[in-house]
């Protein structure tokens, strides 16, 4: 009997067991069923809440429009408020700036490495309103003219305001990247010299905040002074350390080699290595560089000067003979009904000429600074 007990005992508990495994599954089935209807749902409840949103005005379409009306109410009181043309030009800048900001990143960065002394905001904003004034006032007078009927003025003269204005706008533009290119070309050219002075220094044993310091008051070396001065008014007047004024420097320079020895440098001052050799043997690259550009101009003005040779010393004798000999046969002109002579005082007193003239302009854009 006892066992018969016991028996039914365990065979009652095995039972209540699986009655709550049994519905313990049931509940996480049941659980699982609601988390995979929620997930069916989602998307409605998404449109439901752009909707809601949308009737709060609320949403990213609306916020943005009123963002952009912010926007152009501030430029309005900014410039209602001006009482400057630098102030008219910074409330237009940094409006048409903030709508353009990745139009403008490269203008940005060719105002700070050429140190225009001007702000990326106000330089775009004169850009503007200089374009802009430029249309109106040659849209009045172009517009008058057509208008009256002057002698000479079409209806193709209307589209002159529009060129006008931009080409005042792209060459604005243009202007601090030509200042970029000068003061590279003007810092590759007097490198090695600046380099041989800096070593000199550095053998005495200054320090490279004074050696800066005497640099930036020899004014024989073009930019190289100009940045010289940059990195010790960035250590005099903002209280930086070198090796900040250092890394501005390196970071806004044109000059991919004077970077490149400004990074030799920062990296000397941070390890304790030795200036004064490692400028010198700079120096002696620069140098050799120096040397090697020179030598190969010497050989490109050689070529040059053969082809000024053949092309306006003997073609211009060859066809002034040719011209002379026609005009001795009568009844003789050139294609086209003009006369010989017309054609060889032409030719004498006016093509080669300009010839010459651009060819030695010609020869003094290619040469480099010395």
């Amino acid at each position: 009997m006892i066992w018969l007990d016991f028996l039914s005992t365990i065979k009652t508990s095995l039972t209540k067991i699986r009655l709550v495994s049994i519905m313990s599954i049931k509940k996480k089935s049941s659980k699982i069923k609601k988390k995979e209807t929620t997930l069916e749902d989602e998307e409605n409840h998404l449109e439901l809440l752009r909707q809601r949103l949308n009737k709060l005005g609320l949403s990213f379409e609306s916020t943005k429009k009123s963002n952009n009306k912010t926007k152009t109410h501030l430029l309005f009181n900014e410039l209602i408020a001006s009482r400057s043309t630098n102030q008219i030009y910074t409330a237009l800048g940094k409006y048409l700036y903030s709508k353009n900001s990745q139009f403008f990143k490269k203008l940005n960065s060719a105002l700070i490495s050429s140190d225009y002394d001007s702000v990326i905001e106000i330089y775009v904003g004169k850009m503007f309103l200089f374009s802009t004034l430029t249309f109106i006032s040659s849209s009045l007078f172009f517009g008058t003219a057509v208008g009256l009927g002057l002698q000479g003025f079409d209806m193709t003269y209307l589209m002159f305001p529009i060129f006008i204005s931009i080409s005042i706008f792209l060459m604005m533009f243009y202007v601090p990247f030509e200042k970029v290119h000068s003061k590279n070309k003007s810092i590759n050219t007097n490198l090695p010299f600046a380099l041989t002075h800096l070593s000199a220094i550095a053998s005495s044993g200054t320090p490279p905040e004074e050696a800066f310091r005497i640099m930036s008051e020899f004014k024989e070396f073009g930019q190289i002074t100009h940045e010289m001065s940059n990195i010790t008014k960035r250590i005099d007047i903002f209280g930086e350390d070198i090796t900040v004024a250092l890394k501005h420097v390196i970071s806004t320079t044109p000059s991919e080699a004077f970077r490149e020895i400004l990074g030799g440098i920062l990296t000397i001052t941070q390890t304790g290595g030795n200036l004064d050799s490692y400028l010198t043997e700079m120096a002696d690259i620069a140098m050799f560089d120096y040397r090697l550009a020179r030598e190969k101009y010497l050989g490109a003005l050689s070529t040059y000067a053969d082809m000024y040779t053949a092309l306006l010393i003997a073609a211009p004798l060859f066809l002034v003979s040719i011209l002379v000999v026609m005009n001795i046969i009568p009844n003789t002109s050139l294609p086209g009904g003009m006369d010989i002579m017309t054609a060889l005082s032409i030719g004498v007193y006016g093509l080669i000429p300009l010839l010459n003239l651009l060819f030695l302009a010609f020869i003094t854009f290619t040469a480099p600074e010395i």
